[in-house]
């Protein structure tokens, strides 16, 4: 996974042509140490419709601040460089398989 900063994210945000994951985490975060090998196995596995990059909140407290992260591990999922979902906490592969397939698909599906 790439690592982005508060100088680089909104360039890598824009830029993406996939949905875009960003993993907000910090070094002392546990839940943030087992998700790590959960999304590169996820970035991997879909790697046609998900890019994945890392952002540590506490080297990078602008981005922290801007999309109001208060714990983490949070994912912020952006599509055609909007905001468009926010999970919090531990997530399982399947689900966050399910989140990508509702959120990279091109028609319009309720949440």
């Amino acid at each position: 996974m790439k690592t982005v900063t508060d100088q680089t994210l909104a360039d890598t945000i824009s830029k993406s042509s996939k949905l875009l994951i960003v993993d907000c985490h910090a070094e002392w975060c546990m839940p943030c140490k087992r998700l790590k090998p959960v999304l590169e196995t996820l970035a991997k596995d879909r790697s046609t419709a998900v890019d994945i990059v890392s952002l540590d909140i506490d080297d990078n407290s602008q981005s922290a601040l801007k999309y109001q992260i208060r714990s983490v591990p949070t994912l912020l999922f952006f599509k055609g460089g909007k905001l468009v979902d926010t999970v919090v906490g531990l997530q399982k592969k399947s689900s966050l398989e399910e989140a990508v397939d509702r959120l990279s698909s091109t028609e319009k599906k309720p949440l």
